[in-house]
């Protein structure tokens, strides 16, 4: 079954660095479900979209999943309470 073209809503540079890394990993097309997987990732890491495919290409990832950058995710700083 062919799927229908799809072009994600990000920089041509951008998805053409991140379409160089998928080719060389041999993974297929990015279509609108695998760009959707990547977006709610990147939602869940508290990321922008560019942010994940710009790191998806720094470490050579056909995909992103937030647990894999859970350490440089910026938490809210919340005090614990001191029982005496």
């Amino acid at each position: 079954r062919e799927e229908a073209e799809y072009t994600p809503p990000i920089s041509k540079e951008l998805l053409d660095e991140w379409m160089q890394v998928r080719r060389k990993k041999r993974a297929g097309p990015v279509t609108e479900l695998v760009f959707n997987a990547l977006k709610r990732e990147a939602d869940k890491a508290g990321w922008s979209v560019e942010q994940a495919v710009t790191r998806c290409c720094e470490r050579n990832w056909i995909n992103f999943d937030s647990s894999w950058v859970e350490k440089e995710i910026v938490k809210p700083y919340r005090p614990t309470q001191v029982v005496i």
